[in-house]
Parts: structure tokens; C-alpha cells; sequence
């Protein structure tokens, strides 16, 4: 986004109309609305991206807990697999 656009998209936050936001930046109306939409598609990408992000980070905590959880079972199994075997020859 150009400097240009940036300023013109303050100026409408800062709550001028569409059509007193292109009067000031020399511009059309239709060129605001457009700037904005495209902020608005930008914004929401965004936000899709972190929730994607997020949603990745999460599924990797939980893979790596299992996994710990397996780990820990498998482990267990063994000895008293190893234990039983050993009573078993006594």
C-alpha cells in the first residue's frame, strides 16, 4: 500500500466521508471505496492467516502430547514385559 493510499485511509478513520476524503486527496469517490474494500480484504486475510497460524500451533501441541502420552505407554509395556519375563525364568 502506497503512502498516498495510507493517507487516505487515515483521513477516513479519523471519520471524513468518502467523498470528503477524495475532494481532500484529489481523487474519486469510487477509488475511496475501493481503497477501503481492499482494506477490509487485507485486514480479513490477516486474520484468517493468524487463526490459521494458530490452529497449526495447536495441533502440533497436541501431536507432541500423544506422543509423549505413546512414548510413556510403550515404555511401561516393555518393562513389565521385561518383569513378567523375569519371574517367569526365576
Amino acid at each position: 500500500m502506497t503512502l498516498r493510499q495510507q493517507k487516505a485511509l487515515n483521513l477516513h478513520k479519523k471519520g471524513f466521508t468518502n467523498m470528503k476524503v477524495a475532494e481532500l486527496m484529489n481523487i474519486s469517490q469510487s477509488t475511496v471505496s475501493d481503497l477501503l474494500d481492499l482494506n477490509r480484504g487485507l485486514y480479513i486475510r490477516q486474520k484468517k492467516y493468524r487463526k490459521t497460524k494458530q490452529a497449526i500451533e495447536r495441533i502440533k501441541q497436541r501431536d507432541s502430547r500423544y506422543r509423549k502420552a505413546n512414548k510413556k505407554a510403550i515404555n511401561l509395556k516393555a518393562n513389565l514385559r521385561y518383569k513378567l519375563k523375569g519371574k517367569l525364568y526365576e
